[in-house]
């Protein structure tokens, strides 16, 4: 929403042909003992994804939570089904709650996800984020990584 200077009238502004949302939250583990799972990661996506449907317009909010979130469901929605849908018109948000971990990189510290789904996911994250798995690369892709550090 946007307001007009010479009105003042508050009017819809669309920015992209459509919107979509992907909300992760995993809070339990399958290869994690029971100290190490989370209480609050499903809690805080289910919170964003609120936020999501009461403030803002999106075609497409799509969420997976805990045993829904497991790689092969992230990676068929990502790399498959949001592939298969999106166009250079379009925008993706995608926001990450769970686990995360330390990686080193030429820029210094910067978060990642689980180790468990470092191999995959992370790489096809990142290359989601710089539009490479979309039939176009002018539409915006946001990334929002939650995670909690072992």
């Amino acid at each position: 929403m946007a307001k007009e200077t010479a009105t003042g009238e508050t009017k819809e502004v669309k920015l992209y042909n459509k919107s979509y949302a992907v909300i992760i939250g995993i809070d339990q583990y399958q290869n994690l003992s029971a100290s190490e799972q989370l209480t609050y990661a499903v809690h805080d996506a289910k919170g964003v994804e609120e936020v999501l449907r009461k403030n803002f317009k999106f075609d497409k909010i799509i969420t997976l939570y805990n045993k829904q979130a497991t790689k092969d469901n992230i990676l068929k929605v990502l790399m498959e089904d949001l592939r298969n849908e999106m166009t250079e018109e379009d925008s993706l948000f995608v926001f990450w709650a769970g686990h995360g971990n330390q990686e080193t990189t030429r820029t210094g510290e910067s978060g990642s996800l689980r180790r468990q789904y470092k191999e995959t996911s992370e790489q096809h994250f990142n290359e989601c984020a710089k539009g490479r798995y979309f039939k176009g690369t002018s539409g915006q892709t946001r990334l929002l990584c939650h995670g909690c550090l072992l």
